[in-house]
């Protein structure tokens, strides 16, 4: 049995596609609040009561909480994020300035769950092949470090300019590198 098949010409044409569509999609929802709630509102009321259901269900490889967890909470981090840019009274609200760092923890919280659920999974699991580890451990720790170390909770501020882009100019970029890595 093969883990992986040959990627074709026609794989590397579609997944740039998908990342020029994504990106494209991304600055549309930023130049304009009404097309940001309907990709972070309406379609995933569409895809949770019509596709999800039927696709990402138990059994699939799609179906354990982790997978649910992660997008809503990369969603609620989206309607946080333009709740922030569109509404004025919460960017001078010292509380609400701390949504960006909790849900950026939240998010890595449950990927450190995660890596330590699936450390000791080996074969065939809801579909996907794991081969869990020591290498999961160090991941797990790595986020909780993450986690301690992310900066500027109280030092996010929102551009004055059309855009009203999130700037967080307390998280340094070594932070930042960190993560990614």
């Amino acid at each position: 049995m093969f883990l992986f098949q040959n990627i074709s010409g026609m794989d590397w044409l579609v997944w740039g596609l998908v990342v020029i569509a994504l990106m494209v999609l991304n600055e549309a929802a930023r130049a304009n609040k009404w097309i940001g709630l309907i990709l972070f509102v309406g379609l995933p009321v569409v895809l949770t009561l019509f596709v999800w259901p039927t696709t990402a269900g138990p059994g699939s490889s799609t179906g354990t909480w982790f997978h649910w967890v992660k997008v809503y909470s990369a969603l609620a981090g989206c309607l946080g994020f333009m709740a922030l840019r569109f509404i004025p009274k919460l960017q001078h609200n010292k509380w609400a300035l701390i949504f960006p760092p909790a849900i950026l923890a939240f998010n890595i919280m449950e990927a450190v769950i995660r890596d330590f659920q699936v450390s000791h999974l080996h074969g065939l699991v809801d579909g996907v092949i794991m081969n869990g580890g020591a290498w999961n451990i160090m991941n797990g720790i790595a986020g909780i470090i993450n986690i301690i170390t992310i900066s500027g909770w109280f030092g996010i501020i929102t551009s004055h300019d059309k855009q009203k882009d999130m700037i967080w100019p307390d998280q340094i970029w070594p932070w930042i590198i960190a993560y990614d890595v």
